[in-house]
Formats: C-alpha cells, sequence, structure tokens
C-alpha cells in the first residue's frame, strides 16, 4: 500500500509545490477520446497554497510522523524536488472509458531523469523497472502502471466498472464475488494505452481541438474538460429514460469550465457546445431575460434561495421533440384534453421559484403545512401567455392527478399562475415589495439564475447541540461557506455559457488558503471522532471547533 500512497502523495505535490509555470502544451499527450480532462496549473496554484503551507496541516504532520514510512519518503514530504519531477509546467489528470473498464491517467514533466528513477525504485524496491526503447514501465500493485522517458511521465490506473450477472440477481445464497463478468488482466491494457500516449500525435489528441483550445486559454487555476458522448457512449438509461433518445443531447457536447481561487470566493466560467441537432433549437429559440417583476415581488428579503428562468415554449416542444417522445406526449396530452399548441399558448416562457424564511423543526414530520405554520414562505411562478388556455392545463392536471386536493394554494391571476404554501404568501407575492434582493442587479440580464443562501439553509437545518459530531460540522461549515450563485444561459460562439460563484465568510483570504484550513478542521473532525476530542487549529476549547 505504501507505493499507491506515496504516488498520491507525488500528485498532491504536482498540484502545489512552488514554481514558474509556463503556457502548456500537455493537450499533445491527452487522447481525443478522454471523457474528462483536468489541467492543473502549478504557477496560479502555488502562489496560493504552497508545500510549507500543506506542512503545516494535522493530516500531513500525522503522515510524517508515521512509524511505517522509510527514511526516503519522510525526506520526500520535506522536499518534493527530490523526486525529480518538473514543477515548472502544468500537470494533467484524464480519466478514459473504454467498455466495463476505465482508466485514470496523471501526466507530468521530469526536471531530472536519475532523480526521477530514485524515486520511482524508493517507492517499492521489490519491483524492478522494465527497459522498452527509450521508455522504461514499472508496474504498481494489480491495477496501476508508470512509464517515463527522459522528458515525461505517465500514471495510468484502471478502476474496472463491474456489472453483476442478472440469472443470480434474486439467489440470496450466491457467492457475491463470482457475480461479475471476467476481467482481462490489467497490464494487457494498461501498458498498450501507456504506450499509446507517448506515442500520439498532435492529430491523435486535444492538441489541435479547437474547443481545448479556448479553454487552456483562459486565465485560471484548473481547467476541466468534459465530453459527455464519450461518457455515456454505450450507456443504457435505467427504467422509463430507456425510452428517451437522448443521443441528440449527447452526441458532440463539450463541456468546459475554468475555475479560479480568488480571495473569498471561489468562481467557474462554462461552456457548454452542442451536437448539430441541440444547436440549431438552441440558435433559434435562445435569448431573453429573466423577468424582473418576478424579481420585484419576493414576498420576504430574508431569501433562502432563488431560481429564475426565461425560455420560449416552442423551444421547449422541439427539446421534446428531439427525444422522440413527442408522438407518445401528443397521446398523453391528448387523453386529457390539451394539446402542445394549448401549452405554447397558455406560457409566455418565465418561471421562478423562491424560499425564504425557511425553519425546519425535526419533531414536526416538516410536511408542508408544518413548514408553513413555522413562518417558511415559498413561491413558485409562472408568467401566463393566455389565462383560458392554463386554465385548460390545469383542469388537465386535476383529471392527471384524479382530483386529489393537496395543501398548497394556487391562482391563476392571467398574468402569473402561483402556487405557495398558503393564499397569504400569493398575496404578498402579487402585491410586491418593489425591492429585489441586491444579488439580482448581477443576476436579472440573463435568461437563467439560482441562488442560495447557504448561511441561511444552514441556520435552518441546524443540529442541536447535543448531536457532538454534526453540531461540530455546522459550526466548521457555518464559519466557512457564504452563499452561491449562478448565472448565464446565452448562446454564443457555439456554446451555453454560464458564471457560477461560491462565496465564503471570509472575504479577505485567499480561497484555496481557506480551504486548505477547511479539510484539515474536517480531517481533525474525523480524527476526534476515535479519540472523543476536537482541537482544531483554531480551537479555545475541546468541545466545539
Amino acid at each position: 500500500m505504501h507505493s499507491s500512497r506515496i504516488l498520491l502523495l507525488i500528485i498532491c505535490v504536482s498540484i502545489i509545490v512552488t514554481s514558474c509555470g509556463k503556457k502548456t502544451t500537455q493537450g499533445r499527450m491527452v487522447p481525443k477520446d478522454a471523457g474528462l480532462v483536468v489541467v492543473i496549473n502549478t504557477k496560479s496554484m502555488t502562489s496560493k497554497v504552497s508545500w510549507s503551507d500543506l506542512q503545516q496541516t494535522s493530516w500531513l504532520k500525522d503522515r510524517s510522523s508515521d512509524s511505517t514510512i522509510n527514511s526516503w519518503q519522510r525526506k520526500l514530504m520535506e522536499d518534493p524536488k527530490v523526486s525529480g519531477v518538473d514543477y515548472k509546467n502544468d500537470m494533467v489528470f484524464f480519466a478514459l472509458k473504454n467498455g466495463d473498464m476505465g482508466q485514470a491517467v496523471f501526466v507530468g514533466n521530469i526536471e531530472d531523469e536519475k532523480a526521477f528513477a530514485s524515486f520511482m525504485r524508493n517507492i517499492d524496491s521489490t519491483i524492478q523497472p522494465t527497459k522498452d526503447g527509450e521508455l522504461t514501465f514499472m508496474r504498481l500493485q494489480n491495477k496501476a502502471l508508470i512509464g517515463w522517458n527522459a522528458k515525461n511521465f505517465v500514471f495510468v490506473a484502471e478502476q474496472a466498472i463491474k456489472t453483476p450477472d442478472l440469472r443470480y440477481l434474486n439467489d440470496t445464497t450466491a457467492d457475491t464475488t463470482t457475480l461479475v463478468a471476467p476481467i482481462a488482466p490489467s497490464m494487457d491494457v494498461l501498458m498498450p494505452l501507456c504506450k499509446r500516449i507517448f506515442s500520439l500525435n498532435a492529430d491523435s489528441s486535444l492538441y489541435k481541438d479547437e474547443k481545448f483550445s479556448t479553454l487552456i486559454k483562459e486565465d485560471g487555476d484548473l481547467h476541466v474538460w468534459v465530453n459527455i458522448e464519450q461518457l455515456t457512449k454505450g450507456s443504457t438509461a435505467p427504467g422509463m429514460l430507456g425510452m428517451v433518445n437522448l443521443t441528440k443531447f449527447t452526441d458532440g457536447t463539450i463541456a468546459t469550465a475554468t475555475i479560479n481561487f480568488d480571495n473569498g470566493k471561489i468562481t467557474a466560467k462554462s461552456k457548454i457546445y452542442t451536437g448539430k441537432a441541440l444547436s440549431n433549437v438552441l440558435k433559434k429559440y435562445s435569448g431573453g431575460t429573466t423577468d424582473a417583476d418576478m424579481l420585484k415581488s419576493i414576498p420576504s428579503a430574508n431569501l433562502d434561495a432563488a431560481l429564475s428562468l426565461h425560455f420560449k415554449p416552442e423551444g421547449l416542444l422541439e427539446l421534446i421533440k428531439l427525444t422522440g417522445l413527442d408522438g407518445m406526449a401528443n397521446l398523453f396530452m391528448g387523453q386529457l384534453g390539451i394539446t402542445m399548441d394549448d401549452f405554447i399558448k397558455a406560457n409566455k416562457g418565465d418561471l421562478m421559484l423562491v424560499v425564504s424564511d425557511l425553519k425546519v423543526d425535526p419533531g414536526t414530520g416538516n410536511t408542508v403545512s408544518k413548514i408553513s405554520e413555522n413562518g417558511s414562505h415559498a413561491v413558485f411562478a409562472i408568467s401566463v401567455g393566455d389565462k383560458v388556455a392554463f386554465d385548460k392545463l390545469i383542469s388537465a392536471a386535476g383529471k392527471a392527478t384524479g382530483g386529489k386536493s393537496n395543501s398548497l394554494a394556487y391562482r391563476n391571476t392571467g398574468k402569473y399562475f402561483i402556487v405557495a404554501f398558503n393564499q397569504k404568501d400569493i398575496d404578498q407575492f402579487l402585491a410586491g415589495n418593489k425591492t429585489a434582493p441586491p444579488f439580482t442587479d448581477k443576476l436579472k440580464d440573463h435568461p437563467s439564475f439560482a441562488f442560495v443562501d447557504i448561511q441561511n439553509m444552514m441556520t435552518a437545518l441546524q443540529p442541536p447541540a447535543t448531536d457532538t459530531t454534526r453540531y461540530q460540522m455546522f459550526t466548521i461549515n457555518k464559519v466557512m461557506w457564504d452563499n452561491f450563485s449562478s448565472y448565464g444561459g446565452e448562446y454564443y460562439d457555439g456554446s451555453l455559457n454560464y458564471t457560477s460563484e461560491v462565496n465564503l465568510v471570509d472575504k479577505t483570504t485567499n480561497s484555496l488558503k481557506q480551504l486548505n484550513t477547511y479539510m484539515d478542521k474536517l480531517y481533525l473532525l474525523r480524527k476526534s471522532g476515535r479519540s472523543g476530542v476536537y482541537v482544531g487549529p483554531d480551537s479555545t476549547n475541546t468541545t466545539t471547533p
């Protein structure tokens, strides 16, 4: 197990050791069919959290004092550069999917080949490296391999996606360890894959991919690439979803994100590139902004969560057609006495959901009526295109549910259809306080936005102090997380574009450094579960962090 732990350590070091980075060329060593790619900007990351910062953490101190590690491993923890790894360039992690098998790959640069070879020998002295031309390989345990030449190293690990033998699914007496398909020996896959990565040319890699190049050019600490088509290829959706044609949504779909750890917040700017069929729909029906009047009608200023969306009903119909379910939808709606045209006519294309003053009492069962009695507010509103057509939809919904009543109130004013806990919330929404929350100034000019006040939500769900572990976890989170917001939905440059922010309570300290401290507190809390005492880096007593 020591070898895998040291490899994990060196990967962490690769992310955080102080260096002067430069533009990445690692796209050359990433196959086009990679499902997930993470490019780590070591220059930027290490300016925010250094190795010396990590050396102050309890988990690394505990690991360094572990009597089971040898002197060389301890030396590596003191000075990671003895590994021979080049920390002046970006590092790349990527994952591949190949049928029932998945491979995780970590690619980096070598600064000192002799030092790196020594590093590998000290990982596990019982395993001898083997030469194959300019490449050297070393097998690590059963399902991992590392290969290197004078310039680069490639670490490859394999994870089987095991499928149970359905013949024995209901046989409780069967040995479950035999209920999986035979797995090919790992080296039969990992060795060719490792060689393939070293021999990739520019045309076979992501290096020339324009979308990947656009991603890498963005200033950021992390760059993330997700190939939805590759990750879903060969997968079968369960149950009723198996009837849905999702290929028009997955084929050619790429999601990218640039993540920055700034003072007091974590920001992600993302793009979703879609295939031709879906792109045609988005080009035609995207655009517009959320309804500002709806935002000004929020019943309470003490907002916990909000979601607002502008859409074109005709576009929603086209999306249903892409799934191949339009025929089934027409049949179902016909039985209720409505049509797709009724839906389009009824809706104007604005939707909003808000939750405020949330209070949860574990002793009440938290039914809708109980939460409403506690003073919580929730309002769901849709803008109405035609009141008569919308009344027709409401009648059809009642028919579909068998006319069963519930504790929710609703009203169709002709401008809005509103659903709430009670009639008072609806009246307050219609009256409108005409003062939108401050964050809406930034979010209102987009087709969609979402907001969650993490502080308020945590307070509403606060555990009792007598539940020691949960209360300590609550306290750690309470001093860390402030709120979350996401806005965007504009379609341009062939993609949907979004910006998301996680804001922290401490606005002055770099968020990566705060995450380092936060993770250390969680480590200490987990450790205290064995000792019964929590003593964190900022604790003043032994009962709460």
